[in-house]
């Protein structure tokens, strides 16, 4: 007896590090967050679109498409240009309409940024002080959701969005709601 107990302690310690681990790494995984709006409509909102200051953008403005993706992004985040690429292959090979919130950031920067990279969205909206994009629960950017005509969300993705991502989680979801 007195030979088991010395191991005891460190062979306990590791079996709880690998059991919170595995819990992190593959129970939860930090990409997908609860959402209040899940199966929810999305929050009520109007802003002007920055790409044509003639048009709103509003909550509304997803009723003109069976499905659409809605992306929380800014100029100054980092991921925000990784995913980029990605939803730029969305726009072109999938004809998904892609509205943008841009968070905490600044008109000018956004256009040139749009200029230079490429522009994905069909509407942007500006929000500068973070007051507009509270109501979705926002951790910090870049989120992405999937928005039905309805203004139901469907999906909401936590961080860059990549082809993978939109390929096996989202592609499925957008496919039965588009016209075959």
């Amino acid at each position: 007896m007195r030979r088991v107990w010395p191991w005891f302690l460190p062979v306990s310690m590791i079996v709880i590090l690998f059991v919170v681990l595995y819990n992190g790494l593959y129970v939860n995984p930090t990409h997908i967050m609860p959402s209040q709006l899940l199966n929810h409509t999305i929050p009520r909102f109007s802003a002007r679109n920055i790409l044509n200051e003639k048009q709103l953008f509003t909550s509304k403005t997803f009723e003109a498409h069976p499905i659409a993706l809605l992306n929380i992004w800014a100029t100054w985040c980092y991921a925000c240009r990784i995913e980029h690429a990605t939803l730029m292959r969305i726009k072109h090979d999938y004809h998904v309409p892609i509205y943008a919130i841009a968070y905490k950031d600044d008109r000018d920067t956004i256009l040139q940024w749009l200029l230079k990279r490429g522009n994905p969205y069909t509407m942007v909206a500006l929000d500068q002080t973070g007051d507009l994009v509270i109501d979705f629960g926002i951790y910090g950017t870049p989120e992405t959701f999937l928005i039905d005509g309805s203004g139901t969300v469907l999906y909401r993705h936590v961080g860059a969005l990549s082809d993978s991502v939109f390929l096996n989680e989202m592609l499925p979801i957008i496919k039965r709601y588009q016209k075959t």
